[in-house]
């Protein structure tokens, strides 16, 4: 039979891919990751967010010390300039790299030092409210006061009328 020699002879083909320079579907997806790297990239990020809280603290408190401080401006020195510039840089800084961390969520670094100025304005509301408070009464007093100095020279002046 003319169809029977076909079958006795294997045709063989080799199937290749030839390299088209360009990326695959699957080149794109995600290569899973060890329970090694994992715990690797989670201690970082872990470690990276414990910094920005050491960090915070840190800034925090050397603004707060800043705000205590009762020199007048005139008494300032130099480097008391430089501290004041160096401080506020680096609450910046925190900001930014809190706002530029994707572990982070988007805009925490600006919230947070938002939320510090918020309660620093807070305690000088109150600063400024209990000054007030004491050159209010200081007033009063100094009123008083007067009243009394008025009247001790009105006694006075009536004295030496009656003395001479």
């Amino acid at each position: 039979m003319p169809f029977d020699e076909e079958d006795d002879v294997e045709i063989k083909q080799k199937v290749t891919i030839k390299p088209s320079g360009k990326e695959s579907v699957f080149d794109k997806m995600p290569k899973k990751i060890t329970k090694q790297e994992f715990e690797q990239k989670a201690a970082e990020a872990n470690a990276k967010l414990n910094s920005y809280s050491e960090r915070a603290l840190e800034n925090t408190m050397a603004f707060k010390k800043l705000m205590e401080d009762r020199t007048v401006p005139q008494n300032k020195s130099v480097f008391s300039g430089d501290l004041e510039k160096e401080v506020i840089s680096n609450l910046m800084n925190l900001a930014i790299d809190m706002n530029e961390d994707p572990h982070e969520k988007e805009g925490m670094g600006s919230v947070g030092l938002i939320v510090f100025l918020f309660r620093l304005l807070l305690s000088q509301k109150d600063r400024v409210n209990e000054l007030d408070y004491k050159v209010h009464t200081l007033e009063k007093k100094l009123g008083q006061a007067e009243v009394h100095i008025k009247n001790l020279q009105t006694l006075s002046a009536n004295i030496d009328t009656k003395n001479k």
